[in-house]
């Protein structure tokens, strides 16, 4: 009988640290279901969404902006351009005759 009762508290004893990590678990989960534990993740959770929407709107306003005036300037440059080689073969055929 002695045997068995220490071979039971053995076997109860190795048991104990997931026992202790159960009542951890326990306790977060009651935490998370509880009034304020439900108020602080969702206002976690729409503060994160928040931001990420305004961090997204921004960067593809700048994205925007950036191809708005890269086609600004590729006009620019195209229209200098030409008006150069007008002026150059203007001026190649004033002196060529």
């Amino acid at each position: 009988m002695g045997e068995l009762k220490s071979k039971f508290l053995k076997k109860f004893r190795s048991n104990e640290p997931s026992l202790k990590n159960q009542r951890t678990d326990s306790l977060i989960w009651k935490f998370l279901n509880s009034s304020f534990g439900l108020w602080l993740l969702s206002s976690v959770v729409l503060s994160g969404v928040t931001f990420t929407y305004k961090t997204y709107s921004h960067n593809l306003e700048l994205k925007n902006k950036i191809e708005e005036r890269t086609t600004k300037l590729d006009t620019e440059i195209s229209y200098r351009l030409s008006i150069l080689n007008i002026g150059m073969y203007n001026y190649s055929r004033c002196f060529s005759s």
